[in-house]
């Protein structure tokens, strides 16, 4: 080895291995700091105990580790999504312990609306190919439903629009279920919504209702991404009562769509599906009624006709039928005016309920359902309220037992810290000496001293 290379190694700066990589760690941040990584995300399991989310990000040609603290997630406007292609934006940095470099990401977005789309079609497959998404396994409305609940946003414009639409139609019971219908609690909460009501029991205080509507206004596909995820789906496939979609506007399509029992192209079109208006019921009813009048009259017209061939072919044998056909006569005119009777009541008995049925009655169900869902409200906001209190005294303690274990406790108690000129505790006498001023701090304060030295150590 030539001498110029052992000088150059012997120059070389020696390091420990933290000293190493604390510098490697400054140098990548001074470096970097804020980036934007675009990539897959890869390893994706959702938060960690510690309510942490750590995962990597990766492309055709290296990874990168990421994690998302806690209060950052929940501060997210989108979720990560496993296989999901993003642009992340965070700081660079490193962990020394294991030598490795990762990003801290603050904000999250998909890597377009082609990313959104690509992953919505592969779902798409998926349910598909489950046959989650088949007809026959849809079940019909009731025609006459006496309660409907609504899954929603209780601020939402589309629980605005359906009560609109529901106080020009037949009045029903509403029961008003509020949940979030955007971010990372969407799926949980409507998901969890349809499951309790599907397991109303006979001895809870509400009854179970003949229709579900699930709705929100219209949004981008990220804001209507909730209604993609598998939690709602498969609620939807496994309720045992028929579930309205009504999500989004007329153009948004999301998964819940293709599950749920109908599909409407709003909320408010939701509401005109589930129930009838008054015009239209009255319609309909004149339409059956008028249809069974017209079968009935077409048989009796029918069997008459059959008799009076019968009867004129054996006329000319003998007149001994005249008097039952003219009885069978009898007989057909007093039944056709019973039949008309009978409709005739049943028309008295409709118009009768559709007078006292007024908008009034399904306003007082709207209030009702009002006061219950501004009870709910209350109740919230009392819990929300409770739990901040306990935090606080829970707070408070900690403060104190901190306060308690500070050195500042004793020095109220009339004891005194010794530092020297540069703030570093002096423990013993030999500590002392070595230094011509000290620092006593007291509890209101500092005091500097001269250190004397004598035959014997003096302060």
């Amino acid at each position: 080895m030539h001498n110029s290379e052992i000088d150059y190694q012997n120059n070389i700066q020696e390091f420990t291995v933290s000293e190493f990589s604390n510098d490697v760690k400054k140098t990548i941040e001074n470096k970097y700091g804020y980036v934007k990584l675009k990539g897959e995300i890869s390893g994706y399991k959702g938060a960690h105990s510690s309510g942490h989310h750590y995962f990597s990000l990766k492309d055709t040609g290296a990874i990168v580790k990421a994690i998302i603290w806690r209060g950052a997630y929940n501060s997210l406007s989108f979720r990560p999504e496993e296989g999901l292609e993003v642009i992340a934006t965070g700081r660079i940095t490193t962990y020394p312990g294991t030598s490795s470099y990762q990003i801290i990401i603050e904000r999250i977005e998909p890597s377009g609306e082609g990313a959104l789309m690509a992953l919505f079609e592969e779902r798409k497959r998926k349910f598909i190919k489950e046959g989650l998404f088949l007809e026959d396994d849809k079940i019909s409305l009731p025609y006459f439903p006496k309660d409907i609940a609504i899954i929603t946003s209780e601020n939402g414009a589309a629980l605005t629009d359906i009560l609109k639409k529901f106080s020009e139609r037949m009045p029903v019971n509403i029961l008003v279920f509020p949940v979030s219908v955007q971010g990372d609690k969407c799926p949980i909460e409507v998901a969890n919504a349809i499951e309790k009501l599907n397991n109303i029991g006979q001895d809870s205080k509400i009854d179970k209702p003949d229709i579900i509507i699930v709705s929100r206004g219209g949004g981008s596909l990220e804001d209507l991404w909730g209604f993609n995820d598998e939690l709602i789906i498969r609620a939807v496939y496994n309720s045992k009562i028929p579930i309205i979609s009504g999500v989004g506007h007329e153009y948004d399509w999301t998964l819940i769509d293709f599950v749920a029992d109908k599909r409407a192209s709003t909320p408010t079109a939701a509401a005109e599906m589930a129930i009838l208006k008054y015009s239209d019921f009255n319609s309909r009813l004149s339409e059956i009624s008028g249809k069974n009048e017209k079968l009935f009259k077409d048989l009796i017209l029918f069997k008459r006709n059959n008799y009076n061939l019968f009867s004129f072919r054996i006329a000319r044998y003998s007149n001994v039928l005249d008097l039952y056909q003219q009885r069978f006569d009898k007989i057909i005119e007093s039944f056709v005016r019973s039949f008309e009777k009978i409709i005739e009541e049943n028309w008295k008995n409709f118009n009768f309920l559709k007078e006292h049925i007024s908008k009034n009655h399904l306003l007082r169900n709207i209030h009702d359902a009002k006061d219950k869902s501004d009870l709910i409200g209350q109740m919230l906001k009392k819990s929300i309220k409770n739990i901040i209190n306990q935090d606080n005294k829970t707070l408070e303690s900690r403060s104190r037992l901190l306060y308690s274990l500070s050195y500042k406790s004793v020095l109220s108690r009339g004891f005194g810290l010794i530092q020297d000129n540069n703030a570093n505790i002096i423990r013993t006498k030999d500590e002392a000496i070595q230094n011509k001023e000290l620092n006593i701090v007291f509890i209101d304060g500092p005091v500097s001293i001269l250190v004397k030295k004598e035959n014997s150590t003096k302060i």
